[in-house]
């Protein structure tokens, strides 16, 4: 264990709950660490967004002592988030206004086999810190610091991979892939996120084994891809997903056509962060290559695209199991992107557009159009400026009609 010396600091953004607890076990004689994404946080200077805490008390024990915790709080529950896997969870209100704060508690654990891709067939309580981190996905997660000196248990090297801000696996990255695949995916979602970069025998392991993920629920794959398409460093992470094949197992409606590929997450990434749109930006021309036809000088032409590519994207949202807004959205979004708004246009014209795509997505729609000029080397600024001029004519257009 190595003190910190620079990382003093990361103790004043600890709440009080957390402090309570880490401090009660220790009290009761048991070992205490900050975990996980927690950890890294902390080290990394940044707010953690959740609260881990892993512990050689029994799940029985860490019950007693959480229950004993949230009494110092006006409102608290202890909620037994898989005690037979050897978590406990204190919730705790802080202040009348504030969301309701969350404190994981994990026991030490090692896991065996994981014959559905997911959960482990069977969980063995340890007493050892380091066997705890080893059964964790990357290195930058497998770090742990203890309370209350705030020293480092760093068996693997997460520290280094922090600094040098890499994704690495820990131990055998085939095994941890076979394990979980959807691991696969979040080190995309932590290129995403973080943007670090994912290292080589990592990076192989997963371009060797990307069709396990085809064996992992669709709920949680739509849920990685959510966060990577909305990080912010997203077009980075969806350019690895390319490269990986990632894409083509996610989306295999996506034609295999990297220049394509370019100018949608390009488009993406002039769009908020929003998910809707992200998906929106990056789908909006996969149904060019299905309607090409090329006339008789030779250039290409995609009539009809938008609509094929509505209908594409639809297919596949409904397969990773967005919800019915999301995908309306987007297959609109998608199907009225080459929406006529010449400079004449005229009052009436606009209120049909309306009436066709609905105010409330009459922006979104701005916003993609917006975005699919810029990412086809158009000047970003003059198309603000085309985006606010549309705005402005609809609000013309609209003033006095009822909302």
């Amino acid at each position: 264990m190595i003190a910190l010396t620079t990382f003093k600091s990361a103790a004043s953004v600890i709440p009080d709950a957390v402090r309570a607890v880490l401090s009660s076990l220790r009290n009761k004689g048991y070992e205490a660490y900050i975990v996980g994404g927690t950890s890294r946080a902390l080290i990394s200077g940044a707010k953690p967004k959740d609260w881990d805490i892993s512990t050689n008390s029994r799940p029985e024990a860490v019950r007693e002592i959480l229950d004993a915790c949230g009494r110092g709080f006006a409102e608290y529950s202890v909620v037994d988030t898989g005690i037979k896997h050897g978590s406990v969870s204190l919730i705790v209100k802080t202040a009348l206004h504030e969301e309701p704060l969350r404190v994981d508690v994990t026991a030490f654990r090692v896991e065996e086999g994981y014959s559905d891709h997911r959960r482990p067939d069977s969980i063995i309580l340890s007493t050892s810190i380091k066997d705890d981190l080893s059964r964790r996905d990357f290195t930058i997660n497998a770090i742990a610091l203890s309370w209350p000196e705030l020293g480092i248990v760093d068996p693997f090297g997460g520290r280094r991979d922090l600094r040098k801000r890499v994704i690495r696996a820990v131990g055998d990255p085939r095994e941890r892939f076979r394990e979980d695949p959807l691991r696969m995916l979040r080190a995309v979602r932590f290129r995403s996120e973080l943007g670090f970069n994912i290292e080589r025998s990592t990076w192989g392991a997963i371009r060797g084994l990307r069709d396990m993920i085809r064996l992992i629920s669709k709920e949680r794959v739509r849920d990685e891809i959510t966060r990577i398409l909305t990080g912010e460093f997203a077009e980075d992470a969806v350019h690895e997903m390319w490269k990986l094949g990632l894409v083509e197992e996610v989306f295999p409606e996506f034609p295999q056509d990297a220049s394509l590929f370019v100018h949608s997450a390009r488009t993406m990434t002039f769009v908020m962060p929003v998910v809707h749109l992200r998906l929106a930006a990056l789908l909006h021309d996969i149904g060019k290559p299905s309607t090409v036809c090329i006339d008789e000088a030779g250039k290409a032409h995609y009539y009809g695209h938008q609509t094929a590519g509505a209908q594409m994207a639809e297919e596949s949202l409904k397969r990773l199991h967005f919800d019915t807004a999301t995908i309306t959205r987007v297959s609109l979004l998608i199907r009225e992107h080459m929406f006529s708004f010449p400079p004449d246009i005229t009052d009436a014209g606009i209120r049909r557009l309306i009436r066709r795509v609905g105010l409330q997505n009459v922006d979104d729609l701005i916003e993609l159009r917006r975005a699919d000029m810029a990412a086809s080397g158009a000047d970003p600024r003059a198309c603000i400026r085309y985006a606010e001029w549309m705005k402005a004519r609809i609000a013309d257009a609209t003033a006095g009609e009822a909302p």
